[in-house]
């Protein structure tokens, strides 16, 4: 603090915020010695003042500045940790993962209070793995390996593309190996080999055809999520209104007692279903 260096944490609820305290204790915490009156104590005028003018600086929601921060938005709570901090007005702020865990409207709107600031002369600096967040606000990129530098992006250089490949061979093989993914392959691996030498037939090309098949639906949703995910709308909903379109299509079977010649008509109402809910799920989310 004294050398003028703001720090703002990766996890706000364990290192960033008093999470018994109210939204005003935890906007004056870092500078509380500014606020001090005659005798040590605290000037409640001037605290009151500062707590006002940063929930209308940086637009947190919220009717009182007494309420506890726990009351606030995820992307709130993160505003309040980046106005503790921009109080002091420090040389430099460290920025690590400044939008982690926050709504996209949130995320945007702290992207743009960055930008202001260092417009006004702050410098900072962003830990990040968000390529296009880092695009967006950064004039200069650095890609750390193993404790070093292994490359260096001037703003004229800043591609996603290029971004994205030299993150993929930043990654060596022994933090691969520790993944939990990778254990997880290993272990499926290592029981499929187990299972196939205590019953040969595990591998026979029926087996594997049953196993496919029964995993076929799980399969479907995993490629949906994947492509809600890369597309960059997260959106939980997705199982839900499958399992709903899938239960109506077995519903109506059942009810008009349908055969395997008419599997269609459930197949094709089901996928109706689906994409009439996703639609107004879509239409909700974008309001």
């Amino acid at each position: 603090i004294k050398a003028g260096i703001g720090y703002v944490p990766p996890d706000r609820l364990t290192q960033g915020l008093f999470l018994d305290q109210s939204i005003l204790r935890n906007l004056v915490a870092v500078g509380i010695d500014q606020y001090q009156g005659r005798g040590g104590t605290l000037a409640k005028n001037r605290l009151y003042e500062a707590g006002e003018k940063w929930i209308k600086d940086l637009r947190i929601k919220t009717k009182n500045s007494q309420n506890p921060v726990t009351s606030l938005s995820g992307g709130n709570q993160q505003r309040v940790v980046l106005a503790k901090w921009l109080a002091m007005n420090p040389h430099l702020m460290i920025l690590n993962g400044p939008t982690v865990g926050v709504d996209i409207g949130s995320k945007r709107e702290i992207l743009e209070i960055i930008r202001d600031r260092a417009q006004e002369g702050m410098a900072f600096l962003v830990v990040s793995d968000d390529i296009p967040e880092l695009i967006q606000i950064c004039h200069r990129v650095m890609v750390i390996k193993n404790g070093q530098v292994s490359k260096e992006f001037n703003e004229s250089e800043l591609d996603e593309n290029v971004l994205y490949k030299e993150l993929s061979w930043s990654m060596n093989w022994k933090k691969l190996l520790l993944r939990n993914e990778t254990a997880l392959i290993i272990a499926i691996i290592l029981l499929s080999i187990t299972i196939g030498v205590k019953s040969p037939e595990f591998f026979t090309l029926s087996t594997l055809f049953d196993i496919f098949r029964s995993s076929f639906v799980q399969l479907l949703f995993a490629l949906g999520v994947l492509v809600v995910i890369i597309s960059g709308g997260i959106d939980v909903s997705f199982p839900i209104v499958g399992i709903f379109a899938g239960y109506t299509a077995v519903v109506i079977m059942q009810k008009f007692d349908l055969n395997e010649n008419s599997l269609m008509i459930p197949i094709v109402l089901a996928i109706l279903i689906g994409v009439a809910l996703g639609g107004l799920n879509s239409i909700a989310i974008a309001r």
